[in-house]
């Protein structure tokens, strides 16, 4: 009796054994693998919807966002004319589609904002923004502006529009004060065109394409005055200081769905109408953008509007430092 007690006493003995060490190997294997929602860096943007900021969705569909770990939070749509004041306020971390002089002027302004990617590029075939017409419209130079209506998302003395329709003025010997500008959104322009409700409007991929390919004309591009107006991604000092994690993973994905949103353009093209649910017609016709290599920033973008800003006396020489606009330092391609 008293062998066959100590044998039962010795099983129990192992079993509590081999349990223990399987409790203790779960509690290190849990320890070894936490929650990677809990951990994931996340980056807070607007809601992509038309313009340079579709390159977001490109990352997203992709997978290029999940690669490189983080979370990219959409907080809604944010309009143009207070999307500054939303990214000074820590409400969003990154905006996507802006230009250089609104970064220039921010910091001046006491914001802290800065570049942290290129965006979209510019070429003769796929410019930044179109100023369009009707066809059949008298307007063919610059000077037959003077007191027409022109159609513009928003009012601003900055950004593509502004600069390259001043430059397009300038060659006819008017300013911005000759027309009258007329603010709506860059998919209502073709139809406002068509019913004579603005004489030109001044229109962003992907709304441009539909526009010059059933009825249009283009009068002037971005490309046609400044060269190209290349868009960015903005961000600021402070998220650059506490994100530094998020930022180095979204740079990344965006550089990677510029460099195959270039390779694949097609693919894209069906990418971001069907996430905008673009109707049959614009989806046909959009103009698709180009973007700059691995997002890589230049001083070459920057010093291009410091030049046409000291032009237009929106900034003195020597004001701004470039290297104060600017970093590289979350692109993995620097």
């Amino acid at each position: 009796m008293n062998k066959n007690l100590t044998m039962i006493i010795g099983l129990i003995a192992i079993v509590l054994v081999i349990a223990g060490i399987y409790g203790f190997s779960r509690a290190d294997n849990i320890q070894e693998k936490p929650s990677t929602d809990i951990q994931r860096p996340v980056v807070r943007i607007p809601t992509p919807d038309f313009g340079t900021s579709v390159i977001a969705i490109v990352a997203e569909k992709k997978g290029f966002f999940e690669q490189e770990g983080i979370t990219v939070e959409k907080v809604g749509a944010i309009q143009s004319s207070v999307v500054k004041t939303v990214l000074a306020s820590g409400d969003i971390d990154v905006i996507l589609g802006w230009h250089t002089d609104t970064v220039i002027k921010s910091r001046l302004s006491g914001m802290d904002f800065k570049i942290i990617a290129a965006g979209s590029d510019a070429t003769r075939d796929h410019p930044h923004m179109s100023a369009t017409v009707l066809e059949n419209s008298t307007i063919r130079s610059a000077k037959d502006l003077k007191g027409k209506k022109i159609g513009v998302s928003v009012i601003l003395n900055e950004g593509c529009m502004y600069y390259s329709l001043a430059d397009y003025l300038k060659t006819g010997g008017l300013t911005v004060n000759d027309v009258e500008l007329v603010t709506m959104p860059d998919s209502q322009q073709w139809q406002a065109l068509k019913q004579g409700l603005i004489d030109v409007g001044i229109l962003h991929a992907p709304y441009s394409g539909i526009a010059v390919n059933t009825g249009g004309r283009r009068l002037f591009t971005d490309y046609d005055t400044m060269n190209g107006a290349v868009s960015l991604v903005i961000s600021s000092d402070r998220v650059i200081k506490e994100k530094p994690a998020a930022l180095k993973g979204f740079v990344s994905a965006i550089a990677k769905a510029e460099d195959w949103t270039n390779a694949h353009p097609d693919e894209a093209d069906k990418i971001i109408s069907e996430e905008l649910a673009l109707d049959p017609l614009t989806s046909r016709y959009m103009d698709r953008r180009v973007w700059v290599g691995h997002g890589l920033m230049t001083d070459g973008i920057v010093q291009k509007w410091i030049d046409i800003m000291v032009k237009y006396g929106n900034l003195k020489e020597g004001e701004i430092k470039i290297s104060d606009v600017y970093t590289n330092e979350f692109n993995p391609y620097k």
